[in-house]
């Protein structure tokens, strides 16, 4: 009986947990001006029946970073990349990804990849990375 109590907990702590966690993702946040963050892309997989949604960032015209776990490789799943996703009012392009991601592990699971889009995208600046002859103090 007690651990029937403890996964009725579980279970009703997850539900309410996971409802109420999609309000508080973005605290004191504030809507982009649309000359702001262009480079956002949106990573979309969808089978025809299920679609889930990543984010991902411009690095390089042919180049977009993203979470690794966001790549789905099983038959009859297509990876789409939405750039012009910002502002709302930009018209969006897709582009389906044909080439396997470029995924970063040594040993472990860092949950990094890169995704080569098949046509550069021009007209979207991608994002600044950090100059790495600045390098951080340990």
């Amino acid at each position: 009986m007690a651990l029937l109590k403890v996964h009725l907990l579980l279970l009703l702590g997850v539900s309410v947990n996971s409802v109420v966690s999609l309000q508080k993702r973005i605290i004191g946040g504030h809507d982009c001006d649309d000359k702001e963050r262009l480079y956002h892309v949106r990573l979309e997989n969808n089978d025809g029946q299920r679609r889930f949604h990543c984010g991902a960032s411009l690095i390089h015209p042919e180049w977009i970073l993203t979470a690794a776990h966001c790549w789905k490789s099983e038959t009859g799943w297509y990876n789409i990349a939405i750039s012009k996703v910002h502002p709302r009012t930009a018209k969006q392009q897709n582009q389906v990804i044909r080439q396997p991601p470029v995924i970063y592990s040594s040993g472990q699971f860092h949950d990094i990849m890169l995704l080569r889009l098949r046509r550069p995208v021009t007209d979207v600046p991608p994002v600044q990375l950090p100059n790495c002859n600045n390098r951080l103090k340990v």
